[in-house]
C-alpha cells in the first residue's frame, strides 16, 4: 500500500504511515500495483551486435555503412533505456556502430578524391605502356 498523504510505502497492517504519520485506512491508502513486464518490442544485445558489425563492415561503402551503423546506434539507444545501462554484447554493438558511422562518413566525404586519383592513377600506366610500343 501507498501512503495517499505522501507517497510512502506502508507494510500491511499499518495504522499510521510511518514516513507522514497520517492515519491509514483502507480507503486513504492506495494498493501498489507493479509494472508488467515488456516482452514485446525489447531490443536483445546481439541485435545491437548484429548492426554494429554490419555498420563496420559495409563502412567503406560509404552511404550504406552509414545507414547500418545508425540502425545499429538507434537500438543501441532504444537498449539502453530499456535496461538502463549498455552492457556485454549490447555496448561493443554501439562501439563498432560508432566506428562504421566515423569510417563511413569519412569515405564517403573523400569518395570524389579516391575516384579521381584512381582515374589519374590508369591513365598514367596506360600513358606509360602505350608510349613502349
Amino acid at each position: 500500500m501507498v501512503c495517499s498523504n505522501c507517497g510512502a510505502n506502508i507494510p500491511e497492517g499499518s495504522t499510521v504511515c510511518a514516513n507522514c504519520g497520517a492515519a491509514v485506512t483502507a480507503a486513504s491508502a492506495q494498493p501498489v500495483y507493479s509494472q508488467p513486464a515488456q516482452t514485446s518490442g525489447t531490443v536483445s544485445p546481439a541485435k545491437v551486435l548484429t548492426w554494429g558489425i554490419l555498420g563496420l563492415a559495409f563502412s567503406e561503402l560509404g552511404i550504406l555503412g552509414i545507414i547500418f551503423s545508425a540502425i545499429g546506434l538507434k537500438h543501441a539507444n532504444r537498449f539502453s533505456l530499456e535496461q538502463g545501462s549498455l552492457f556485454g554484447q549490447a555496448k561493443v554493438g554501439r562501439i563498432l556502430a560508432k566506428v562504421g558511422l566515423i569510417v563511413s562518413i569519412v569515405y564517403t566525404a573523400l569518395m570524389p578524391f579516391i575516384i579521381i586519383g584512381l582515374i589519374e592513377y590508369i591513365k598514367f600506366f596506360l600513358a606509360l605502356f602505350t608510349s613502349y610500343r
